[in-house]
């Protein structure tokens, strides 16, 4: 993936203080139609938050370690082990016995423009003493965007101070050595479109 943050939409937040982080990958298809069914599928995946452990083993089964890499947790919707994701849903991320939540504070649509926009919480969803390696001043922002025959695939966090203790510095430490952009890069390759469903979508039409 492709680190930039140029030419990003207003819903990201500004970065005030602590660290900032922009992780972006496009691909490029063979027309417009194929294009707009690739962003189609990655929309729905990007909902399917209780599917993405599955989605990234299908993608890159070596890269995840059939679910036991550390650098990608167990990603599920607190209380909600079927529905895809809504405004208000918390998110746990389970990996090396602990567990982190964030809140999904907003969901954008807009023309060829999907996002979430999560922000650290505790289990219940409450932000005045967050349940994550960053305090409650951290927001990431999920972005999908189409343009033209590319569909863009963003992870935007802002505002990341770690929170007290020793296993935040750690993961934090890992984090900033790579663990933050191979842990994006393989959620982007679960949020991307099958190629096998992509093709029998554009027979279907």
């Amino acid at each position: 993936m492709e680190n930039t943050s140029d030419k990003l939409p207003d819903y990201i937040p500004e970065q005030v203080r602590g660290k900032q982080s922009d992780v972006v990958r496009s691909d490029c298809y063979t027309s417009e139609d194929q294009a707009r069914r690739a962003f189609r599928q990655s929309r729905a995946h990007m909902l399917a938050v209780n599917d993405w452990n599955r989605l990234a083993q299908k993608a890159a089964p070596g890269r995840t370690l059939a679910g036991a890499n550390p650098f990608f947790p167990d990603f599920s919707l607190v209380d909600k082990p079927e529905d895809s994701a809504q405004h208000g849903d918390v998110i746990e991320m389970a990996a090396g016995g602990q567990c982190m939540y964030v809140l999904i504070e907003q969901l954008i649509e807009q023309a060829d423009e999907f996002a979430i926009r999560v922000r650290t919480c505790d289990h219940q969803g409450h932000d005045t003493e967050a349940e994550h390696m960053y305090t409650s001043a951290a927001t990431n922002t999920f972005r999908l965007s189409r343009q033209g025959l590319t569909v863009t695939t963003g992870f935007h966090g802002r505002n990341e101070i770690v929170n007290q203790g020793l296993f935040n510095r750690l993961v934090d430490l890992a984090m900033a050595l790579g663990g933050r952009d191979f842990s994006w890069t393989l959620l982007g390759d679960a949020w991307r479109p099958d190629p096998e469903a992509l093709a029998k979508s554009s027979l279907a039409e």
